[in-house]
Parts: structure tokens; sequence; C-alpha cells
């Protein structure tokens, strides 16, 4: 037989069922609390992953602002120094005497620099007188209110771009011949051109007066309205391939009008006119010579003196 079951007292169970009950409790409290880390966890690796970061701010940077400051006195001298000893330089060079006479606006320094070799007459102007004469007869129709007919606008192009004679021809007799012409001389102050009753080819002239009449067409003049200046600046651009020589030594940018003519003692007249460069960095320039032994020699004479220039001026660079 087997033995007979102790019971337990009443007293005991009601023990051991409360430490049960707390075992239970603090066990329950536990893994609640641990599913609540976990949670937390979860939740904050999750954001983690999903929230951007925040782009580190751009720095701020302030523009490069590029300004033409104004030229100060001894920066002005300093340029015109520099130029007239180089353009001295290449008249010391010469064996034979070629006179010249050179007149520079420089736009960014607001001064006119020039230098006359000789003290003779003023230069016979060959064909750079054409450039005068289309302006005329533009300030002409300004002040009729009247536009060019198709006939002078063949005569312009023909006159300026091709530095056809006959053309200039038909521009002189249209703007009243010599009269016209010094119409515009005594209008621009050009006080030392003057035109001869024989025809336009004996009209004379300086390096400074041709810079007078250049500044009405390239710079804020008053002569011209502004399409005609850009009109006649179109046409100096536009010149002949073969024509482009002279003061185009100067720069890549350039507008221009040669003169070229041979003299009663077979020597050469060769003259060039024009603008060099663009926007401030810019310069009117006239270089008048004579008594060139030839026309190559000539033209080369007149472009060591434009490149001298567009060194000096910084514009030898400037893009056209």
């Amino acid at each position: 037989m087997k033995p007979p079951r102790r019971r337990l007292k009443k007293s005991v169970k009601r023990t051991l069922w409360g430490i049960l009950c707390v075992i239970i409790v603090i066990m329950f409290v536990h893994h609640h609390n641990a599913q609540k880390t976990t949670t937390t966890r979860s939740t904050a690796a999750q954001a983690s992953q999903t929230t951007p970061k925040k782009a580190p701010s751009a720095q701020k940077t302030t523009p490069t602002v590029k300004t033409t400051a104004t030229p100060t006195a001894a920066e002005k001298a300093a340029v015109r120094q520099q130029l007239t000893k180089k353009w001295q330089a290449i008249l010391d060079q010469q064996t034979t005497k070629r006179p010249v006479s050179i007149a520079v606006y420089s736009k960014k320094y607001n001064e006119t620099i020039t230098l006359n070799s000789s003290k003779s007459s003023p230069h016979i102007t060959a064909s750079i007188i054409k450039v005068a004469m289309i302006t005329q007869l533009l300030h002409q129709h300004k002040a009729n209110h009247a536009k060019l007919s198709t006939a002078e606008i063949s005569y312009a192009e023909g006159a300026i771009e091709n530095s056809n004679n006959t053309d200039a021809t038909a521009l002189y007799h249209a703007i009243g011949r010599y009269g016209g012409l010094n119409s515009l001389f005594t209008s621009l102050n050009m006080t030392s051109s003057q035109a001869g009753s024989s025809g336009w080819a004996s009209a004379t002239t300086t390096a400074t007066d041709q810079v007078k009449l250049l500044n009405q067409i390239f710079y804020n003049g008053t002569y011209l309205s502004t399409k005609s200046q850009t009109y006649v600046q179109g046409l100096m651009r536009h010149v002949e391939s073969d024509q482009n020589w002279g003061i185009s030594a100067g720069s890549k940018a350039y507008q221009l009008k040669n003169g070229w003519r041979l003299t009663g003692n077979n020597t050469w007249v060769v003259n060039s006119i024009g603008h060099l460069g663009s926007g401030t960095n810019s310069c009117t320039i006239a270089i008048l010579t004579n008594n060139n032994t030839t026309l190559k020699r000539g033209i080369s004479y007149v472009e060591q003196f434009a490149k001298a220039t567009g060194d000096t001026l910084d514009l030898t660079g400037t893009h056209a």
C-alpha cells in the first residue's frame, strides 16, 4: 500500500501562492519594459534611416564685379609718356625723313595723345576723306528727316568698303562738293582741314582733326543719329580684305578706312584711320604719312605705330 499524502497547511499554501503571484508580476513587468525598449530602439533606427540629413548650408559668396576705376592724372601722364616714347623710337629708326601725324583718343583714359614729326602743312587725305563725305551726307539727311536712297546706299558701300573713286565722286556731289565738306569741318571744329575746289582728292587734314570726326562716329557724338553711327561703323568694319591693313595691326577688333596715293614726286601718301578695341577699352586713331618710297613701305610704317599703340593701351588682345 502507498503511504498517504501529507496535506499542506492552508497558511503555507497562501504563502506559496503569494510568492508565485509576485514572481508572475515581476516577469510581466520585465517583459513589458523589454518590449518598450526594443520598440523605441527600432523606431529610432527607422527614423535615422528615413529622415534625410540636413544639408550643410551653402557658404555665402560675394560675386566678383569688375569695375573700371577712373584713371588718375598720374596714370594718364604715364600712358602718354610711354606711348609717345614708343612712337619716337619708331621715328628714330627711319633712315629717310617720312613725316607722320598721329592722334589717338583713348576712351579709357579720356585723353587725346598726338605726335607730329613735321610742322609742315596738313597731310593730303587720299581716300580717308570718304568717311567725312558719308558722315556729311547722313548729317544732311538727319536735318531733313530723310533716308538714304538706294543709289546713295550703293555709293556709300562702294566708297567705304571698296574705296571706289567713282562712288566717292557721287557722294562728293551729293553733299554739295567742297562746300559740304567745309561745312562739316567747321561744325566739328576741324580747324586744320580744308576741302579743295578741284575735287575731293585735294582735301587736306591732320590726325587730330580726323580723331574729332571719328569720335562723332564711334562715341557720344551729336552730329549723327545713333542709327547713322552704327551704319558708318558697319561700313568701316567690312572693308575689302586686301584693304584691311594699317591700324588693324593694333587690335583684333577694328573698323577702318585707308587712303593711299602716289604723288607727283613719285612718293606715296599712306593713311589709316578708324577705331580699335571695344567698349571702354578702345580708341579712335588716325595715322597720316607721306614721302614713302613704296606703298608697301608706307603700310609697314603705319602698322608699326598702330601696333605700338595697341600694345600700350592693351588693345591687341581685344576680340573682334
